[in-house]
């Protein structure tokens, strides 16, 4: 038998579960083979920690308690939990209280999107800030725009000649 064919085999070999006839070759390998006799070797001490040093008997009647106990809901503790401690209360009111602080903020916040989201825009009574009303302003001020032009001119105009060509050079000097 090869290394290879006799490790998977140590384990089986240790716990009694091969045959007489599988065992005696791997007692010959483990006899002519240093490496797989330490494996072997080691494995047993680790098997050796997990052994029971004496059987233990359960006591009479022990399974059928059990089984009553988890039946009736039965957590299993032998010690009744003792009552939160003052500073873990008040850790939990604490935190109660800053949960309910913070669940009152954001409904606030949402009510003041709410409020700025549908609440009633600004307007005067030729211009609105709605969407609906935007072509209208726009021609209101442009309308505008063209008589504040024409004033401008009819003002130009009644000053005279001198005024206007006053007027021409001020705007051709860089300023």
């Amino acid at each position: 038998m090869q290394c290879d064919d006799v490790l998977p085999l140590i384990a089986g070999y240790l716990d009694g579960e091969l045959s007489e006839a599988q065992s005696a070759p791997v007692r010959q390998h483990l006899l002519a083979c240093p490496a797989c006799r330490q494996v072997t070797q080691d494995q047993k001490a680790l098997k050796s920690w997990f052994q029971p040093t004496a059987p233990v008997a359960a006591p009479e009647g022990f399974a059928a308690r059990v089984a009553r106990r988890a039946f009736q809901g039965d957590s299993g503790l032998l010690v009744p939990q003792a009552a939160p401690s003052a500073p873990a209360e008040e850790a939990g009111t604490l935190l109660r209280f800053a949960m309910n602080v913070t669940a009152v903020a954001a409904a606030a916040l949402l009510v003041l999107s709410f409020t700025i989201q549908f609440g009633k825009q600004p307007a005067s009574s030729t211009l609105r800030a709605d969407s609906t009303n935007l072509e209208r302003a726009l021609q209101s001020l442009d309308r505008l725009n063209q008589e504040e032009r024409a004033d401008a001119l009819r003002a130009e105009e009644a000053k005279g000649p001198a005024a206007r060509s006053r007027t021409a050079e001020d705007e051709e000097e860089p300023r």
